[in-house]
């Protein structure tokens, strides 16, 4: 479900969806005197994938529960409403306990891990036919559409023998928004209703399936005049892997890998390109990167059609330019390991080319502020961490190409990414290393000293005004900041050194700047331990979910990690989790898609996806080293 104004209604109704069989023949076999003991006993580093679907009710299945008529928002409760697509969810062992209580490191940040919580929620002891408990749930009332408090009330109904999932436990579910106007919110509920019907397979400890039928309205609604939100929601466990199971992973990896190159290829088209939303060239100029990252050779009548392609295309927006000096950069690695020739060159014409685009991102910065707008813009001022972070990504590679660099516009845009961080953080020894045991514990070395994790904002405090949410570090562009300052100190490093002394005021003026630029990393590293998440892009507070750009920070989350040499995030090994979410949410077609602004547009979200599997063939000269002394 997606909780929305009117106007996106339409464009959310015509995407395109993995289609599933919610079909759950059962038995049932309810006996009013047993009882049974619920609890999640999911292994912690084990992850499950819900999946949803768009089709009507199946006839099989139960009536759907009536909530009444709502005053607030005038709906009619007893007229079902027709589903649309709502959120999938990625969910780890470690976020939740025996009872399906989302842990304090990973609260609900969207509607649908709202109600997912409250649909999964196990009472304390046995139970039986009849069984009933209660819960109040309080969530953080300076996100958009979260209920600040909702109140719930529960019953067992019987237990099942559900397909796939063996003996479930059925329990019905009542959630009534409370306090509705404590919140801080933009964007708040007014009003809201759930009523749950979840199945709970009792011998693989984890919900089997729920429904949910959903009826309220925000304050945004009504201003709009809608009617509100009425839904009827399904989600299903589809998947569950283990990411503690290295042999299984390595396996399952290259098979995604290589299902998700079939997509990218069969998404080309006949002009060799790709599309992208709205803009096709940085669809082409990722599709290549990837397929070169993934050993398809520079020399392949394919990727030399599309380099072409690429070259013909209007050059109009930063991302696209940064991605297609990636692509270059690409391109030259591959062919100096296809010819075992490490001082191998990319030709006359692809090096005007990149000089071409990478001119293109220099002469866009604004004078204001040295930085990039989403169209450049000399005399704007407004700019995000992302535009900043992959037209930095674009220079570096541009540089390690061989185009040359101004050191005044490293400089600077260094002071504006160390100034755009937060002020303050709590402390944090951070993870350096760490193993897992053959026992499943986690055994980890720390700094010795703490650092203050400091995370970074989509907007800068002088380019947000009041909009309290701008404030909020989140996932994505704390990462991006990260790769800002590493990017931007490798450029110095490969920079001329006459230059470099000159611009920092000597060795010493430039061993500062650099010490500055390592502990900023490394707060920013602390800051992504105290909130760790690869199934979604937490802290993530201006969109309608937290796993909005969810592929594009997994791509972000790859590149902070590489650059600084960082294997664990707290007690986690983050590329091996980050997999195992990807190999749970793969379609069938091999590719990856946003799970917000649903699209068949999926080239950008797959290629991502498979850069994160690859590991980027892309590599710094000189990486971020931040593990200093460590305990």
């Amino acid at each position: 479900m997606r909780v929305i104004s009117c106007h996106r209604v339409l464009a959310l109704l015509s995407v395109s969806v993995l289609t599933l069989s919610f079909s759950h023949s059962s038995r049932l076999v309810a006996d009013e005197d047993e009882k049974i003991k619920l609890a999640w006993t999911l292994p912690e580093r084990t992850c499950l994938y819900y999946e949803t679907e768009l089709a009507p009710k199946p006839a099989e299945a139960p009536d759907e529960p009536k909530i009444g008529k709502d005053p607030a928002s005038g709906i009619d409760g007893d007229t079902p409403a027709q589903p649309r697509r709502c959120e999938s969810s990625v969910v780890f062992g470690y976020e939740i306990d025996e009872r399906g209580v989302r842990r304090p490191a990973f609260p609900a940040q969207d509607i649908e891990q709202v109600i997912l919580q409250a649909a999964w929620h196990l009472p304390k002891g046995t139970v039986k036919v009849g069984t009933s408990w209660k819960a109040t749930w309080q969530h953080d009332v300076t996100l958009d559409r979260l209920p600040p408090t909702l109140g719930s009330q529960y019953e067992i109904i019987g237990f099942e023998d559900v397909k796939d999932f063996g003996r479930c436990a059925r329990f019905r579910g009542s959630h009534v928004l409370q306090n509705a106007q404590t919140s801080k919110a933009r964007i708040r509920w007014e009003s809201l209703q759930v009523s749950t019907e979840s199945w709970f397979s009792i011998g693989s400890g984890c919900l089997a399936r729920c429904e949910a039928v959903v009826k309220g309205i925000t304050n945004q609604q009504r201003e709009a005049g809608a009617a509100g939100t009425h839904d009827r929601l399904q989600w299903r466990m589809t998947q569950r892997f283990d990411s503690a199971e290295k042999v299984s992973l390595e396996r399952r990896s290259e098979e995604a890998l290589i299902r998700g190159l079939e997509y990218i290829w069969s998404a080309r088209q006949k002009d060799g390109g790709w599309n992208r939303i709205f803009r096709p060239r940085g669809g082409t100029a990722l599709a290549l990167l990837a397929l070169l990252s993934c050993g398809v050779r520079a020399d392949d009548p394919r990727i030399i059609k599309s380099f072409r392609a690429l070259a013909a295309l209007p050059l109009d927006q930063v991302y696209q330019a940064a991605a297609s000096c990636m692509a270059y950069e690409a391109l030259l690695i591959r062919r100096r390991d296809d010819m075992g020739k490490p001082d191998a060159s990319l030709t006359r014409e692809e090096m005007t080319e990149l000089e071409r685009v990478a001119g293109y991102l220099l002469n866009g910065r604004s004078k204001i502020n040295n930085a990039w707008g989403y169209d450049t813009d000399p005399d704007g001022r407004w700019t995000t961490l992302s535009l900043v972070e992959w037209s930095l990504f674009g220079l570096a590679a541009a540089q390690r190409c061989g185009v040359a660099m101004p050191m005044s516009m490293i400089r600077g845009l260094g002071e504006l990414v160390l100034d755009w961080q937060a002020e303050k953080g709590a402390p944090v020894k951070r993870v350096v290393s760490g193993e897992i045991r053959t026992t499943g514990t986690v055994k980890v070395s720390r700094l010795s000293k703490p650092v203050a994790a400091r995370g970074w904002t989509y907007e800068r405090k002088v380019d947000s005004g009041s909009d309290p949410l701008a404030s909020i570090p989140y996932a994505s562009v704390t990462c991006a900041g990260i790769n800002c300052l590493a990017s931007l100190l490798e450029m110095a490093q490969n920079a001329d050194k006459t230059e470099r002394h000159k611009e920092f005021g000597g060795v010493d003026g430039f061993r500062k700047w650099k010490e500055r630029v390592t502990d900023a990393v490394s707060s920013g590293l602390a800051w992504l331990e105290l909130n760790y998440s690869v199934a979604r892009n937490l802290g993530e507070a201006h969109s309608v979910s937290s796993r909005n750009h969810y592929f594009v920070y997994l791509h972000s989350l790859e590149r902070a990690c590489t650059f600084s040499e960082t294997e664990w995030i707290g007690e986690h090994k983050w590329y091996d989790e980050g997999r195992a979410a990807l190999l749970v949410s793969q379609r069938e077609k091999g590719n990856w898609v946003r799970l917000v602004m649903e699209t068949t547009d999926t080239v950008e979200d797959t290629t991502c996806a498979v850069l994160f599997l690859k590991r980027n063939i892309l590599k710094p000269r000189w990486p971020v080293f931040t593990q200093k002394e460590a305990e």
